[in-house]
């Protein structure tokens, strides 16, 4: 790992202290942080990388909340689209190409909204190659736009995330691998990730990764609120029996599920 993208809505927990230490723990090892914002200065000097002759750029920014006063730094970078798109332009004149990540979307929903999609192109026309997605959990779609590529988030990689009815879609994931010249991108594959009970990620062929590149429509169809009946078995050694009882409550929020 060359570099993490710290803008997220959980990097200020613990306060100043820990972001230091954080700081200090990734320079200790070699590993270059971006997203966070150190002084009043709205604009991001984004993080020059070199790989092999091709220069990038990289920017990241948090759309969610995070608790802490505006005067209050080191924080992340806010998500502020008029000044991400000067932010990638002045970039732009300054790297081959223009990576930003963006800590935005719903938790657990698996379709990208409508913003996203906007704004995800927004980026990809204002000068970058590539905008890579996180914190909904779960993996949402990946589209190809105006020669650049916009994954809206690849899901969990490291997270001990505990959940009765959450548990399989926030424990698959994907690694995004990119080929690119100096001109453009070239390629690009997502390596299909599963994770084990005990959150240890492994690359898993056998993964759906197809649906994920067309996504399906958007839908307010929810299963709890047309079933009408219900026969729930119990594993019980290598039989199963019927369960003497069952609930079945609404949806607390469009995102949420049936448990």
């Amino acid at each position: 790992i060359d570099a993490v993208n710290l803008a997220n809505n959980h990097v200020l927990d613990y306060g100043r202290p820990a972001v230091l230490q954080t700081l200090e723990a990734l320079r200790l090892n070699g590993v270059a942080p971006l997203g966070l914002r150190h002084g009043p200065a709205a604009a991001q000097e984004p993080l020059l990388a070199e790989v092999g002759k091709v220069r990038f750029a990289l920017l990241a920014y948090n759309a969610k909340g995070y608790g802490a006063p505006r005067d209050f730094f080191p924080r992340p970078f806010d998500y502020d689209r008029a000044q991400i798109r000067r932010d990638i332009q002045a970039a732009r004149a300054r790297a081959d190409h223009v990576v930003v990540t963006v800590h935005w979307g719903d938790e657990y929903d698996l379709q990208f909204s409508p913003r996203q999609q906007e704004e995800g192109r927004l980026f990809i026309d204002a000068g970058a190659i590539l905008v890579v997605g996180h914190h909904p959990h779960v993996p949402q779609g990946v589209e190809e736009y105006g020669g650049g590529l916009v994954a809206y988030s690849l899901g969990n990689l490291l997270f001990d995330m505990i959940s009765n009815y959450k548990v399989e879609r926030t424990r698959r994931s994907f690694l995004l691998t990119t080929t690119f010249d100096r001109q453009r991108l070239l390629s690009w594959k997502l390596l299909p990730i599963q994770a084990d009970r005990y959150f240890r990620p492994k690359i898993t062929p056998t993964v759906d990764v197809e649906s994920f590149v067309l996504p399906p429509p958007r839908t307010t169809f929810r299963f709890s609120s047309a079933l009408a009946t219900l026969q729930a078995r119990r594993l019980v050694g290598e039989a199963t029996q019927p369960c003497a009882t069952w609930k079945k409550r609404a949806p607390v929020r469009e995102n949420q599920y049936m448990q």
